[in-house]
């Protein structure tokens, strides 16, 4: 069976850096819609293990022979 997908040791210490950083751009600029995108790509990164892992966990239980 699979577990629960577990964040790289770096993961949640990079959300933390890039969240900061977002707060710290100003509102409307350029840059800050660039940051906020960085962010999402990194959420979606998790989202995706997440799915993922789901995915092979219930496709793994159909495989098997019923009883």
């Amino acid at each position: 069976m699979f577990g629960i997908p577990r964040p790289t040791p770096t993961e949640p210490r990079r959300l933390e850096d890039v969240h900061r950083t977002v707060h710290r751009r100003k509102k409307g600029s350029k840059n800050r819609k660039k940051t906020k995108l960085r962010l999402a790509r990194l959420r979606a990164k998790a989202a995706r293990r997440r799915r993922d892992a789901a995915h092979k966990a219930t496709h793994d239980r159909r495989q098997e022979p019923r009883r």
